[in-house]
């Protein structure tokens, strides 16, 4: 073992080698941190671009529910059919006041 120094220069990178190592880094990665960078642009970018596919997949739903609908609930001829606010429960007395869309006046409100 030699208690002196020990002479590490010959490890000391030439600063052109570092130099073109980096250049030569840069160039390998540009395509990479370029995609990275359109990935992290804003998600309200990409929303254009899946707008026909949710579209689709949107009107897929709707017609699986009413077919679905359909066959659960076949509809008998004559039957009459229910009102929305009838069909959500809101009692007789208040239901024409609902669809009416209009507001209920002062006098039914009491005899209610």
């Amino acid at each position: 073992m030699d208690d002196g120094r020990l002479d590490l220069t010959p490890l000391k990178p030439d600063p052109e080698h570092v130099d073109r190592a980096a250049e030569a880094i840069l160039a390998r990665s540009r395509e990479t941190l370029a995609g990275r960078k359109r990935m992290h642009a804003s998600v309200w970018r990409e929303i254009p671009g899946w707008e026909r596919p949710l579209l689709a997949t949107a009107a897929l739903a709707a017609l699986l529910s009413i077919v679905a609908l359909i066959r659960v609930h076949p509809r008998v001829p004559g039957e009459q059919v229910a009102t929305l606010s009838e069909v959500a429960g809101v009692p007789a007395a208040v239901a024409p006041w609902v669809d009416s869309n209009q507001p209920p006046d002062k006098a039914s409100l009491l005899n209610w």
